[in-house]
């Protein structure tokens, strides 16, 4: 109805006038913002406070938190969110950033004992793997790469080349046959695309080799000249997929050294749960899982710190954690302020934006 257009007319031009476009230029202080005001120290005062006011306490049995400086100091991080800081479509490009190992080492005033807790693998075919070129394309070689492989549940994989730092991704174009879905290579310092080209699975074999997918379920496959393609209408070439380090058991050796261990698990925002994709489950992913459970086994005193930007339900961790401290992803000090709230520096809040369901 006309009432209706006229409503949404008022909201606009009511927006607008808040803010400022229909003045005069000397009138409107948004005309007056330079490049000097951004990531200016006020700015990253906001920031700070936003970060701590964002982390949230789940559970604190018998007054484990907050922990001594000493305790902290001495800790074992443990766990694929321990170093990492995931970009989203909508936070921009930061001109900083803290991960959790970042913000203990800041408070406590020493480098933490970590590990990520992920397996480092490698593929090979016959005498062959595969390698990762200068330019970062891939190729069958004689020295393979070893790659950091995270399991981010619902049969999303990522590896990241442990000697560049680089994903495996797919390059999306397709080929002259109409059959190649784009090269493998190895060149994406983050996931932040619309289809997360670095995004993989693998489809297990009968005899133990495995075949590489990749994100929409292509198989790859080793070309004449060595080079690795997603290619329609293949069976793909079978590589075998060897561990050459357990993270379960980096994970529990460095836990069995400590009496304090903080697991740091959560989520990517870019894989399984993001605009155009829901998660199939809300449970935390199994190789998440089946790390805190080798955890568990050799120390009883574990502190989880949980990064996710969407609810888990009921597993291992609510179960045998001593203390559970949530934030969200994304901000540039979310290290910082997990760290301090740890310390007992910042007061955790008990707010939560969404319902957390027992089970799906």
């Amino acid at each position: 109805t006309e009432e209706d257009v006229d409503r949404a007319l008022r909201n606009m031009f009511g927006t607008r006038l808040k803010l400022g476009i229909y003045d005069r230029l000397p009138s409107n202080p948004y005309d007056q913002v330079t490049e000097a005001d951004l990531d200016s120290e006020k700015h990253r005062d906001i920031c700070h406070q936003v970060s701590r006011e964002a982390v949230v306490l789940l559970k604190n049995n018998g007054s484990a938190l907050p922990l001594s400086k000493d305790e902290l100091k001495d800790a074992a991080l443990i766990g694929p969110m321990v170093d990492a800081w995931y970009p989203d479509w909508y936070g921009g490009t930061p001109p900083f950033k803290t991960t959790l190992k970042d913000g203990i080492a800041q408070v406590s005033g020493q480098m933490p004992q970590w590990t990520d807790g992920q397996d480092r693998v490698t593929f090979t075919c016959g005498d062959f793997g595969i390698e990762v070129k200068d330019d970062g394309t891939l190729y069958m070689g004689k020295e393979p790469d070893t790659f950091i492989m995270e399991d981010w549940g619902e049969g999303s994989l990522t590896f990241r080349c442990e000697r560049t730092g680089k994903y495996m991704n797919t390059r999306f174009y397709p080929g002259d046959n109409g059959q190649d879905f784009g090269q493998i290579a190895a060149e994406k310092e983050h996931m932040l695309n619309w289809f997360v080209m670095e995004i993989f699975g693998i489809r297990p074999r009968e005899d133990g080799t495995v075949i590489l997918v990749n994100r929409f379920g292509v198989p790859v496959q080793v070309k004449s000249d060595q080079t690795l393609w997603a290619q329609k209408g293949s069976k793909g070439t079978p590589f075998r997929l060897n561990v050459v380090r357990s993270g379960a058991k980096a994970a529990a050796d460095l836990a069995r050294e400590k009496k304090t261990v903080i697991l740091a698990l959560g989520c990517n925002p870019m894989i399984n749960a993001k605009e155009t994709v829901d998660r199939t489950t809300i449970m935390l992913p199994r190789s998440q899982e089946a790390l805190a459970e080798e955890v568990f086994k050799v120390n009883d005193h574990v502190i989880v710190a949980l990064f996710s930007n969407y609810p888990y339900g009921e597993s291992v961790i609510q179960e045998k954690a001593e203390a559970i401290l949530w934030s969200a992803t994304g901000a540039q000090d979310m290290g910082l302020a997990m760290a301090e709230t740890l310390a007992g520096i910042n007061p955790p809040a008990g707010r939560l934006n969404l319902t957390w369901y027992k089970n799906d």
